[in-house]
């Protein structure tokens, strides 16, 4: 009986190399979605953060709502929308209606669909002038001579500064990976 010892075919990958570029295919697979997942919790972090500031200056401005024979007037805070201009180079709209009508600020930015019923505000994000905005609504009543008249604060800002935080903290993230990788 005669032993014919079986010899690899040319071109052929061996166990070994077949092995590593799995593990390496995988370990890209991994990375990638590490990525994303960081980029959506740092995206979520940030909106979060963001949120509040927002809704600090929607609040101040209806702090700043006032009676008087005419109506409903108002002081915008100043502070309150340099604030909002200091996250990046955002832009800031809003609109306060009272009774129904706006009585300043851009008349077409969009209302909530879920009117605010406490003392929160509501958020909520929509395209408006063709880019993404996110905005703050906040209701309060405020006692004219006649009646208690309820007014609706919106207070948007674009959202390029979310997105640069976001895409900031994800970069961070996967270069701080990619040295600890390199320890190893």
């Amino acid at each position: 009986m005669t032993m014919r010892l079986l010899t690899p075919q040319k071109g052929a990958m061996s166990l070994r190399q077949r092995l590593v570029l799995q593990l390496l295919a995988l370990a890209a697979v991994l990375a990638v979605l590490l990525y994303l997942t960081v980029r959506t919790v740092a995206g979520q972090a940030a909106e979060t953060s963001l949120d509040g500031v927002l809704g600090a200056a929607a609040t101040s401005v209806a702090e700043q709502l006032r009676s008087t024979d005419d109506g409903i007037e108002v002081d915008l805070p100043y502070s309150a929308f340099s604030v909002l201009g200091s996250v990046s180079e955002e832009r800031v709209f809003y609109r306060i209606d009272a009774g129904g009508a706006t009585v300043t600020g851009y008349d077409d930015l969009p209302r909530p669909q879920v009117e605010p019923s406490g003392v929160e505000p509501v958020f909520y994000s929509v395209g408006y002038r063709d880019v993404q905005v996110r905005v703050a609504a906040v209701r309060r009543v405020v006692l004219t001579n006649e009646a208690p008249v309820a007014a609706l604060v919106m207070v948007a800002q674009t959202r390029l500064g979310q997105a640069d935080i976001a895409a900031r903290i994800a970069n961070s993230a996967a270069a701080r990976v990619r040295v600890f990788s390199r320890w190893r």
